[in-house]
């Protein structure tokens, strides 16, 4: 082998590690309504692989959810009605192995899960929960911001809070929650009820199975309606756009002629695709969905 085939082979093998990088912050699933918002301004409807970067603010709407995935093996899970900024972000293989981000729960509830194999990754991660600040070392923590009060409760490992005003304490015992009312210092840490956190806290911020969850590459469509101009296409997806519902566009043949089809993708299942359709018929009466194999 000559020296110009061991560059080419060379090139070859580095490719694949370029193409296939992970996202620092990545979308896995979602219940829609759900929007995300660039730093420079721009909204759209938020979709499954949807790749996050610093300065991005996700939001979620009535009935929303959203579970996000980070490189160094963790999940973010928001609830309905939540503001989710990411205010930094730096992957492992770009700062020496350490990930690092800085993330603000400004509104709703949310929960951050280490999986025990990736406990041991290199990471140095604080969420924000209005004016309560906890630093992530690997752990499972659910939380909530609303108009009362700002809440951080531990279900497995070992935190350290602080809120605004200066008070801070360390939550080692599962189901130890420190919570700050609205204009207040923080309460004294408090353990809650194991069953109010799975029956009442927990649930708050999971997809629900069969209403409208959709994932990578979800094999499930939700078909809306044919247009022989892309113009109007075009017009029915920024419509739904705009209500966090997010529609694509196709071109396909019909009896010669282009058209241009116009569905919702990548649920999880029919009876997802099938719950979608009221969220659509909600903004536009007259469609006809129908769900179908992508």
């Amino acid at each position: 082998m000559n020296a110009l085939q061991r560059l080419g082979l060379l090139a070859a093998l580095a490719m694949p590690m370029a193409v296939f990088a992970v996202p620092a912050v990545q979308v896995a699933r979602l219940q829609m309504p759900a929007w995300v918002q660039h730093a420079n301004g721009s909204r759209q409807a938020l979709t499954p692989a949807t790749v996050l970067k610093a300065g991005d603010l996700l939001q979620t709407g009535t009935g929303g959810r959203v579970e996000l995935l980070l490189s160094e093996g963790s999940t973010v899970k928001l609830g309905e009605q939540a503001q989710f900024k990411v205010s930094s972000v730096v992957a492992a293989e770009e700062n020496q192995g350490l990930f690092a981000a800085s993330l603000d729960v400004l509104k709703g509830a949310f929960r951050f899960t280490t999986s025990s194999s990736q406990k041991l990754a290199r990471r140095d991660v604080s969420i924000r929960v209005a004016t309560v600040t906890a630093g992530i070392r690997g752990t499972d923590l659910w939380g909530k911001s609303d108009e009362g009060r700002d809440l951080v409760c531990l279900i497995e490992g070992k935190i350290g809070v602080s809120h605004t005003g200066g008070a801070s304490a360390t939550l080692d015992q599962p189901l130890q929650f420190y919570v700050a009312n609205r204009g207040s210092q923080p309460e004294p840490v408090s353990y809650v009820d194991r069953n109010k956190l799975e029956t009442d806290w927990a649930p708050q911020t999971e997809t629900q199975s069969g209403r409208g969850v959709a994932v990578v590459r979800g094999d499930w469509s939700l078909y809306l309606a044919a247009y022989p101009k892309k113009a109007v296409a075009q017009a029915l997806v920024s419509t739904l756009d705009e209500a966090g519902i997010p529609a694509v566009v196709q071109q396909r043949k019909f009896k010669g002629r282009a058209v241009y089809l116009v569905s919702v993708p990548d649920f999880d299942s029919e009876s997802d695709a099938n719950a979608a359709a009221s969220l659509v018929l909600g903004v536009v009466p007259e469609l006809q969905p129908k769900a179908g194999l992508r």
